[in-house]
């Protein structure tokens, strides 16, 4: 919790829009009451309803941010938002799926994506099933690489890599009689789950 002065009504607006976009939706519209509850809990203060209507008017009229009625004008909610619920929930199932995203990377990315929903969201989704029960790749340099890969190509500039292959026990060895190549990139692909790269090499 943020305890905020009583007299410096500057961060209410902040966050008035923190506590709409948390705690409403459509299904979830939130009276004056609640709003003023959800002040007290999280940041200790309690704007009044005349300072919370001043507020809702600069975010939505001033800052252009969707605020409406709920049904019978029955509290008010966020309306924009950057991503709809199933939309979440098929970024976070393209995680899960993923092959090519080591299992580090794809818990973090997808309490990332799970932030970006609503207190609600987590409840809507609790039939999805861990990352950790799903194949993803263990390497942990995966990211770091592609972005290597990236700024070679925007930068038109070589890099030296070892070509490996995984053996039997699931450890890489080195493949051919070459162990360090130069490769030459222009593009990154995604096909079929699995990532490759156009590039000449010598």
């Amino acid at each position: 919790m943020v305890a905020l002065s009583k007299e410096d009504k500057r961060p209410i607006a902040l966050c008035l829009l923190k506590i709409l976009k948390k705690y409403s939706d459509e299904a979830h519209p939130m009276t004056y009451d609640a709003i003023i509850a959800k002040f007290k809990e999280d940041y200790n203060i309690e704007p009044s309803r005349n300072t919370l209507t001043r507020q809702i008017e600069l975010l939505r009229d001033g800052l252009d941010y969707d605020i409406v009625d709920g049904k019978n004008r029955q509290g008010k909610y966020l309306a924009d938002r950057l991503f709809e619920d199933i939309q979440l929930k098929a970024l976070m199932d393209s995680v899960l799926t993923s092959k090519y995203i080591p299992q580090a990377n794809a818990k973090e990315l997808l309490n990332k994506l799970e932030s970006l929903g609503n207190a609600y969201f987590p409840k809507q989704y609790r039939h999805m099933h861990s990352y950790d029960q799903w194949n993803h790749l263990r390497s942990p340099q995966f990211f770091a690489s592609l972005e290597m890969i990236e700024e070679a190509i925007w930068q038109h500039k070589q890099f030296v890599f070892t070509y490996n292959k995984r053996a039997m026990d699931g450890t890489l060895v080195v493949k051919g009689r070459d162990k360090r190549l130069v490769a030459h990139p222009f593009d990154l692909v995604c096909i079929d789950g699995q990532y490759y790269m156009i590039a000449t090499i010598g």
